[in-house]
């Protein structure tokens, strides 16, 4: 069993605060005297007797002396032959073990003084050495032998036990069988699960809290298949699982056949000795004294075993001056508060002070100081004081011996051994039963087991859970002892709970708990009610603390001023009674049966059927309840306030929360007592005797009411005046038992029913009445000032969660009441004087009310009061003809209509499916669950519902109902509010209309009702009820009316449709009792002929289907019924008007008038359109001039976005022929790219329209500037603290594992807009801090705003440059023809080597360099060739920009850089122009990842967001020289890049680099080496260069060539040798051999045989870098993409991207003549895959540093692969322990989806400190591991947990769901949940598109919590 409700794991929602962490378990006082514990009365069955705990032999200290004189301690094994030698002369008692312990546990367990108490005093591999290996040894007579092999034996040859009995640790999964679990506590382990036939069963997987058991083998547990293949027993076990005498002798003969002779008794000395040691010491008050024959005494020194932790010279007394102060844990104080009481007491740190925190928490308590006395005491006083000011007490503190403390540690010890060794066979087990069930002593009657159970208060976490694991591993395990030990738990129940009450740790570390374990079993649960009248022992308990609360008229009272905590425990009481419960006996067998000589008059009610015994039992517990429920009847009455609003709120959750509790003891209750006839009619006769004994002896029914002539006596009480409450438990009782009455023959009026004072009906139905009236009032705002409290009761009384019991039974009462009243007008009448609506249902009080009106004077508050009481009379009106509606359709109840449980169900689903299509949790949610916690809504879908999946891969499936349900649809169905019969009416109508039905919702056909209850139907066919219906109808006539709703109106028709269906159902089934209310109506009433005349009224407008649906039903009913009086033709008019009614035919009057109808609105439609269409076409021609202008603006903006698929700009005329040109965007014969005209803008503030020309106002764009490690090479999972790159930051390295990313929402406003909105939050965010307020979703200190559009988080703004003033000319021929990459080269190198150290800034580690000057290079490098390098490198011409746009760009750029190095603002640092350009290639590596995992192309998958700001970006990095920063810093960074790439010197090698960050370096940078030639003037983007943008693409290609080839595994492991290689058109010789030489040079030789492969596969793998260069360039040239529709593969692809970048191949590329020289420059060091270990070594060896770990291309990470079932994930984090607690689970273990890694979330034991600031484990990791953003599953909650930064997070839904897509937070539910890959893509599209932030900002800031959580805690 594993117990499943309230109890509750130590984590935190989304609303909860970590400060909120509390210490659980201990009470102030920790002993609890008995006369400490008062408010039950145990003076009957629950008697316990006190237990005095007493040290033995003796407290008299002078006489005992030691019975093992001269024992070696020290030498073991000789010990252990001196006891075998004690035994076999008979003279080895439990005492010479107790000496053993005495000399023994204080050398290795007494603390030392000063000894750091989070240290541990002991190796506990030598403690088992030492302290129990020897007691093994003696039980298996072998001193030096090896116990575990004999225990192997024994475990081998016992039997398989009946129960798995697994204890299950907290966190781990449990499997609960729904088709074959007893109850909801019936759990497997996950191994008996897997190996089970409930595997294919509906089952459900939650976590258990700890403490439970596996039931697997419990027969009783299970309906089918009670045992896993692990457990099957074979046919000898199976026999002696029946008897249990044979089975008790063959598992004692066992022990001493296998182990050894005599074993059994040794066995029992041992385990005697270890209970009576581990009893008296654990639960022993004299914390400063021990046991007489455990002190060590002056003589005992010489022979005591060596202290082997260096504690100095053994003696006695100095073991007896060592003490300890030890902390007691309590839930009265949070963590923050005994962590402070700690450093201010002990003066330690804030570290150790978490840690003894945590150990008190974790263990219940904790030592917290080792030293004397008077310094320990000091302590003691100095917590208690700093905690004494925390309400409600101080922390317990308690001073220790040293030696005491031993004891008890070591006793706890043997209790886990002891514990262990009872799942090693039988025999142990048995023999542990038999010893804890004697007494204590021979004088004493009190058992072990008792005083164990009696003392479970007085110890702490530890103790107590040592104790409760071995009573489950040794008692619960064996049926008889189990039985043993319920008896004794039951016989001291009261006590025991009241000890819980009293006591202050929770539920779950109590021995109260265990009785989950018991009262589940139903033979074992009815054995104890028969013969030890459990039911009443338990309700005893529960009475007595309800004494406690009863007011002056003997009801429970509530005060929100009174502490209610003893009382929320007391309630687990009601819980245990549902567990007793759970299992409904069955029916008794009758005399004569066969199976009846089997059972005797004294039956052990191991049956399962009714007995003499249990029905005593079950009749003594019922009274008890009784009396309960008549303290609750009438409890927490409210009065109608009608002068002022309440001051205020009542109390009413204490009231609600009871009942919650007791409503499923309630249900099973009523449930015991209808399935015996005995004990229902002696269970029913004693409720309406306890019901009568609350009626007031004045009550009499005194007023008299007549209506129509009908007179009834009724109470005279005013709702609206007097006292009324919603509790009316005993009332509702006795409706459930009045309705089982005729299962059984029994019937009200039977003389068995017969009592001297049985209340009449009238009583019965008063009180539910009342509440109906009550509901109506409030509806009609009558009690508006009684505030939110009464709303709050009376949402409940018809919540799904309390309506069972409170709602459903008023009704079930009033329909009872109804059917057995002697005239249903008479009940009628009752209800109208309750209602009182006796005026309103008068002929004459409309015309009344007009004479009022015309009487009315000018008083306008009399007017307001007149008015207000006529509304109200109205509105309750339309609520009591709701009622009747109720009171005669709701049939959908066993025992009031002719169904079962499922068709109730079907009837249920069916109108919650008629308001909306539902997913399966909110049905699950919208319906009842019964004790069992199942709503059988699987049992039904199908029937009634058909479920359809989503349409897209994510998101819910839904159930929608079957069309042809729908006529079984009830406009007024009684668990409608409002609102859901609004909605469900306008969706019914919806669905009707398409399908070309009748707009209206006719009342469904009513089903047959129970005998019984036959009476109901009178209340349709009465004459009040007609009368009524007329008199609403009439007054719907008169337009006059005063009194006249539509409410009403739809009543009254659907009353009167409800009445002939129920006719026209008698007319078609003759064994229906006859119903005329037709012929009645009409010729009394004259219903018929007042409907006709309202088919012309003006007010039935809204409802005129349903009135002529009702016309016609109402003829062809009244015409079968005329025909049936008569002689001929019974059944021909039914027939036909069924027919008519089935098809739901009209007149052809009325079909002619509809279809009129809808032709006049076609044609109406019609004339509109064309009017609009003329009015379209004028306003066309007047402005044609504008239209000409937008037509042509439009194709230039066209023309302008390009066209990807055809590489030309797009016209809208006939392509030119150059437009099949295929682009090139680098090289000599690159495409020129068409001008364009500026783009203009519309600010998303004020909206005003802008041209960019690059003069004011200026534009911007706001973006988010973070680190991100997205992109981190996929093998580099290990998040641990590391240095930042070497060349970080100025270039990515070759890991990518930093980069700083750009974002952007796209929106763009002017800078003045901008900066007045950023002003503004931050004027309002400072006068926000000075109160309190929830965590702002961004940080305006931090630069942080909102976007004021789109609410995207955002720290920076992107300015918008405009387009450079020329396009790109192509330069002519000698300027082409000599721009030589050679020389190039040769001349960069040149600059490089030149480059001398002028400068080094301490504050950035960086160098500052300058070069040869323009005569130095002509010198060095030549005339011609200077002349045309210095030509390649010349800046272009700029155009001129505004000032402001270098502000903005600055205040950009600076955001940047102060992201990327963590640094102040500085414009001078020359890292500045370092972190814009790398962050700008990060951006656009992240973008082609991104683009890459979605399978999207650059030129077809970027978002137009993503387009502006990569363009914006792009155009500020190539014009940083003029805007951003200087020219000499600029010209700095490019000698940086020269010195790294270009110098053999280079500390950096080739491999730690990213090729696409350098290219973008260079790109912005190189230009800058030449002497810039324009002026000072602040200039824009430069006119595009390609000529040197080509030689820098084709630098950098061939470096990441290099790095391919170079980190490339061997041939045969990365490429498909079965390929045919390339044909020769594609691939020639002189390729190949240029490859050969190239991989040769390479140091590849191993590669260079496979060149055909090798170039295609290097082509291959370059792809991701051609993709970013391509974007890059296409933004900065503006040159289309070239048409992919060819690109069959990645090689297709990647030759493609290869031309339009301007080089034909790569092979082409590493034949030419330079790239030697780069190669033997760069002189990369290659270890081939395939060398030797020595080899290795030797390359290695020659290393300046390690080769980088990673290969090329770098793949990024991504999230981590996620098992496809979640049950997977539970037992993972069920081994889990917390790597700072020793061993302990876990509370809240959380996994990372980036790197895999479980941690200890949201735990102060784990809290780390970052940045000076204490933070959780995921706060820590996120930050190694995504520079703050991360992702983190929450596995036993089911939970994703998103952080961004330390300030940042929010909860989202996991990416599994269950069978019908719902994901289940908190494992609610229990559905066995898989991987959705959709989800789980949209997690990894969110992590790879750095979307974190941005979703944590947006769920703060629509987040609606009251609680703000503290996301660095987690």
């Amino acid at each position: 069993m594993d117990p499943i409700e309230d109890l509750i794991l130590h984590s935190f929602s989304d609303e909860d605060s970590t400060d909120d962490m509390e210490l659980e378990h201990s009470n102030d006082e920790l002993y609890v005297t008995n006369s400490d514990i008062g408010g039950i009365d145990m003076t009957k069955s629950s008697e316990s007797p006190s237990v005095e705990l007493r040290f033995s032999p003796s407290d008299n200290e002078d006489h005992y002396t030691g019975i093992c004189p001269n024992m070696p301690w020290d030498d073991k094994p000789k010990v252990v032959e001196r006891w075998l030698q004690m035994y076999q002369d008979g003279t080895f008692t439990t005492q010479c073990l107790r000496e053993f312990w005495k000399m023994v546990v204080p050398p290795n367990f007494c603390p030392v003084p000063g000894h750091n108490c989070m240290e541990s005093l002991y190796d506990e591999a030598q403690v088992v050495r030492e302290m129990i290996l020897p007691l093994e040894q003696f039980l298996c007579a072998a001193p030096t032998g090896d116990p575990n092999k004999v225990w192997e034996e024994l475990s081998k040859n016992d039997n398989p036990p009946a129960l798995c009995g697994r204890v299950f640790r907290m966190g781990e999964p449990t499997y609960s069988c729904r088709d074959c679990g007893a109850d909801p506590t019936c759990v497997l382990c996950a191994d008996c699960f897997r190996n089970s036939e409930h595997k294919q069963h509906r089952y459900k997987l939650s976590t258990s809290v700890g403490g439970g058991y596996c039931d697997c083998g419990d027969t009783e547990a299970w309906r089918q298949a009670p045992r896993c293949s692990l457990h099957q027993c074979d046919a000898t076990a199976s026999a002696l699982l029946l008897d249990p005498t044979a089975r008790k002798k063959a598992a004692l003969d066992r022990l001493d056949r296998i182990a050894a002779v005599n074993m059994g008794d040794r066995c029992r000395i041992v385990i005697e000795a270890v209970l009576n040691y581990a009893q008296e010491l654990l639960g022993s008050n004299t914390n400063l004294n021990l046991p007489a024959d455990l002190k060590i005494k002056e003589g005992d020194s010489g022979s005591m075993p060596v202290d082997r932790r260096d504690f100095g010279p053994c003696g006695p007394e100095l073991y007896t001056s060592v003490y300890a102060t030890a902390v007691y844990n309590d839930e009265s104080h949070t963590f923050e508060q005994v962590i402070q009481a700690l450093q201010r007491s002990l003066d330690v740190s804030s570290r150790e002070a978490v840690d003894l925190a945590t150990c008190i928490d974790r263990e219940g308590r904790s030592i917290v100081r080792c030293s004397s006395f008077q310094a320990c005491n000091q302590a003691r006083s100095a917590i208690e004081r700093h905690t004494s000011r925390l309400p409600p007490r101080a922390l317990k503190v308690c001073v220790l011996l040293g030696p005491f403390l031993a004891h008890q540690g070591h006793a706890l010890r043997l209790l886990n051994w002891l514990r262990k060794l009872m799942g090693i066979c039988e025999g142990f087990r048995l023999l542990l039963a038999d010893i804890i069930m004697k007494p204590i002593s021979r004088d004493s009657e009190v058992s072990l087991l008792e005083s164990v159970l009696l003392s479970d208060t007085q110890l702490w976490k530890a103790a107590r859970s040592a104790w409760h694991r071995l009573f489950i591993a040794g008692l619960l395990m064996d049926p008889d002892a189990k039985r043993d030990f319920a008896t004794i738990f039951t016989r001291h129940y009261g006590r025991l709970m009241s000890d819980f009450i009293s006591d202050d740790h929770d539920h779950s570390h109590s021995v109260t708990s265990l009785s989950v374990q018991l009262f589940t079993v139903p033979t074992l649960a009815q054995y104890l009610m028969g013969h030890h009248e459990a039911l009443a022992a338990l309700l005893r308990c529960f009475l007595g603390e309800i004494d406690r609360r009863k007011n002056s008229d003997g009801l429970l009272s509530f005060d929100r001023s009174r502490n209610q905590q003893s009382f929320r425990r007391a309630m687990y009481v009601l819980y245990d009674i549902k567990y007793l419960l759970s299992a409904v006996p069955l029916p008794e067998l009758e005399e004569g049966s066969q199976m009846q000589p089997q059972l005797a008059d004294d039956t052990d009610s191991t049956s399962g059927r009714w007995s003499e015994p249990l029905r005593k039992g079950f009749l003594h517990g019922l009274h008890m309840l009784l009396s309960l429920l008549a303290s609750m009847e009438g409890m927490d009455s409210v009065v109608r306030q009608t002068g002022q609003h309440v001051e205020f709120e009542a109390e009413w959750e204490a009231a609600f929360n009871l009942h919650c509790k007791l409503a499923p003891v309630l249900t099973l209750i009523v449930q015991w007592c209808a399935s015996d006839r005995k004990v229902l009619l002696k269970s029913t006769r004693a409720a309406l005797k306890k019901f009568q004994e609350l009626q007031p002896m004045d009550q009499q029914p005194k007023n008299a009411v007549t209506l129509l002539n009908f007179t009834q006596l009724c109470y005279d009480y005013d709702v609206s005046s007097q006292p009324i409450s919603v509790h009316l438990p005993l009332s509702r009782m006795i409706s459930g038992l009045l309705l089982a009455l005729p299962k059984h023959g029994l019937d009200w009026n039977c003389s068995e029913m017969a009592l001297d004072s049985k209340p009449t009906l009238l009583q019965l139905m008063e009180a539910p009445l009342r509440l109906q009236v009550l509901m109506a009032q409030v509806q009609a705002g009558m009690w508006r000032h009684n505030g939110y409290s009464l709303i709050n009761q009376l949402y409940f009384y018809q919540n799904v969660r309390c309506r069972t019991e409170m709602y459903d039974r008023d009704i079930v009462l009033l329909q009872l009441s109804a059917a057995l009243f002697d005239s249903p007008n008479s009940f009628l009448l009752a209800c109208l004087h309750r209602f009182n609506l006796l005026n309103w249902a008068q002929a004459d009080f409309d015309a009344n009310q007009q004479q009022l009106a015309k009487q009315i004077s000018s008083s306008t508050k009399k007017s307001n009061t007149e008015e207000d009481m006529l509304r109200q009379t109205i509105f309750i009106a339309e609520e009591f003809l709701r009622l009747i509606i109720i009171l005669s359709l709701e049939r959908f109840t066993p025992g009031i209509g002719q169904v079962d449980e499922d068709e109730c169900l079907s009837h249920e689903v069916l109108h919650l499916l008629c308001v909306e299509s539902q997913g399966h949790a909110a049905l699950n949610r919208a319906l009842p669950e019964d004790a069992h916690h199942e709503t059988g809504l699987e049992r039904v879908a199908d029937k009634v519902a058909v479920f359809r999946k989503p349409l897209q891969g994510t998101g819910r499936g839904v159930f929608s109902l079957k069309p042809e349900f729908y006529g079984d649809y009830n406009v007024y169905h009684y668990h409608y509010s409002r609102e859901d019969q609004s909605r469900s009416e306008d969706n019914v109508r919806k669905i009707r209309r398409a399908r070309n039905e009748e707009n209206c919702c006719p009342p469904p056909i009513p089903i047959v009702l129970a005998p019984a209850l036959r009476g109901l139907v009178g209340l349709m066919n009465c004459q009040i009820t007609m009368h009524l219906i007329h008199q609403v109808l009439t007054r719907t006539y008169d337009l006059r009316s005063r009194t006249f709703s539509e409410g009403q109106l739809q009543a009254a028709l659907h009353l009167t449709g409800l009445a002939l269906r129920e006719e026209e159902s008698c007319q078609q089934d003759k064994t229906r009792p006859p119903f005329a209310f037709s012929v009645q109506a009409q010729e009394q009433f004259g219903l018929l002929t007042v409907l006709e005349s309202l088919q012309t009224n003006g007010r039935v407008d809204v409802h005129r289907p349903l009135l002529m649906w009702t016309i016609r039903k109402f003829r062809s009913v009244h015409s079968a019924a005329q025909s049936s009086s008569s002689a001929e033709g019974a059944g021909g008019a039914t027939m036909e008007a069924e027919s008519s009614e089935g098809l739901g035919q009209e007149s052809p009057a009325e079909a002619a008038a509809r279809q009129r109808k809808a032709e006049m609105a076609a044609a109406r439609r019609a004339a509109i359109l064309a009017q609009m269409s003329a009015q379209q076409k004028s306003f066309i021609k007047e402005h044609a001039k504008l239209f000409q202008e937008t037509e042509s603006g439009g194709a230039s903006t066209t023309s302008n976005l390009g066209s990807t698929m055809s590489g030309s700009a797009m016209d809208l005329s006939e392509s030119p022929p150059t437009a099949q040109i295929f682009p090139v965007c680098l090289g000599p014969g690159f495409t020129v790219a068409p001008s364009t005209s500026d783009t203009s803008y519309t600010c998303i503030v004020c909206q005003e329209e802008h041209r960019q020309t690059g003069e004011q106002p200026a534009m911007v764009l706001a973006s988010f500037v973070q680190l991100s490690a997205v992109l981190r090479w996929k093998n580099d999972k290990d998040a641990v603290e590391e240095p930042l790159p070497e060349t970080w930051p100025m270039l990515i390295d070759g890991g990518r594992r930093i980069g700083t990313h750009i974002s952007t929402c796209g929106h763009v406003m002017h800078f003045q807009c901008w900066q007045q909105h950023f002003d503004s939050l931050l004027g309002r965010e400072r006068r926000r801090s000075y109160r309190p307020r929830q965590s702002a979703s961004f940080d305006v200190e931090r630069h942080e705003f909102l976007c004021p559009l789109c609410k995207s988080l955002s720290n920076a703004v992107l300015p918008i440059l405009p387009n450079r003033s020329a396009s790109s000319v192509r330069p002519n021929g000698s300027e082409a023809g000599q721009a030589d990459m050679s020389i190039w080269l040769e001349g960069l190198q040149l600059l490089a080597d030149n480059s001398r150290e002028i400068k080094y800034s301490k504050t950035d580690n960086t160098n500052i360099y300058e070069t040869c000057g323009p005569t130095e290079l002509e010198t060095k490098l030549g005339s011609m060739k200077s002349k045309l390098f210095v030509n390649v490198l010349m800046a272009r011409t700029r155009p001129k920009i505004a000032t402001t746009l270098k502000e903005m760009a600055s205040l950009f750029v600076q955001s940047v850089y102060t992201t990327a190095v963590a640094a102040n603002p500085n414009a001078d640092d020359i890292r500045v122009p370092m972190a814009i350009a790398q962050a700008t290639a990060f951006t656009i590596l992240s973008t082609e990842s991104l683009l890459a995992y979605q399978n999207h192309s650059p030129s077809s998958g970027l978002a137009a967001r993503q387009e502006e700001g990569l363009r914006a970006l792009l155009r500020l990095v190539v014009s940083m020289e003029s805007i951003v920063t200087s020219h000499e810093v600029m010209k700095n960074y490019a000698l940086h890049l020269l010195r790294m790439v270009l110098l053999p010197s280079s500390t950096i090698s080739v491999l730690e680099i990213d090729a696409f960050g350098l290219l973008v370096g260079l790109l912005s940078t190189l230009p800058s080496l030449s002497e810039p030639s324009f002026e000072s003037d602040v200039r824009g983007v430069p006119q595009f260069n390609p000529i040197l943008a080509w030689h820098v693409f084709r630098l950098c290609l061939f470096c990441h060539v290099t790095q391919i080839a170079a980190t490339m595994a061997p041939a045969s492991e990365h490429m498909d040798m079965d390929q045919p290689s390339c044909s020769s058109s594609t691939f020639t010789t002189s390729a190949s051999e240029s490859w050969q030489t190239y991989l040769q040079l390479l140091g590849r030789p191993d590669v260079a045989s496979h060149t055909n492969h090798t170039e295609k596969w290097v082509t291959e793998q370059c792809l991701p870098f051609f993709r970013s260069s391509a974007i890059l360039f296409h933004f900065i040239t503006n040159i289309p993409y070239p048409k992919l529709d060819d690109a069959y593969d990645n090689y297709a692809e990647a030759v493609l991207w290869l031309h339009y970048l301007g080089v034909e191949s790569l092979s082409q590329l590493v034949s030419e003549s330079w790239t030697k020289a780069l190669l033997s420059l760069w002189n990369v060091s290659v270890v081939p895959p395939l060398a030797s270990t020595s080899d290795v070594m030797l390359v290695e060896a020659t290393l300046a540093k390690p080769r980088p770990p990673w290969t090329f291309p770098v793949i990024s990470s991504g999230l981590i692969t996620l098992p496809s079932d979640y049950s997977e994930l539970i037992n993972a984090a069920s081994l889990f322990t917390c790597p700072n607690s020793e061993g302990d689970e876990a509370r809240t273990p959380a996994m990372c989806l980036v790197t895999g890694k479980m941690l200890c979330s949201q735990s102060y034991c784990c809290q780390t400190e970052l940045d000076g600031q204490q933070v959780g484990a995921c706060t820590a990791h996120a930050q190694l591991c995504g520079f703050g953003a991360c992702l983190f599953l929450r596995v036993r909650e089911c939970k994703l947990l998103l952080m961004a930064g330390k300030s940042k997070g929010c909860f989202l839904p996991p990416p599994y769901v269950d069978a019908y897509g719902e994901t289940d937070q908190g494992l609610r539910r229990g559905d066995p949940l898989h991987l959705c890959d959709a989800s789980r893509r949209k997690l990894e599209l969110l992590w790879r598109s750095h979307g974190l932030y941005n979703e944590a900002a947006k769920y703060m800031e629509n987040s609606q919590a009251l609680v703000v959580t503290e996301w660095h805690h987690l």
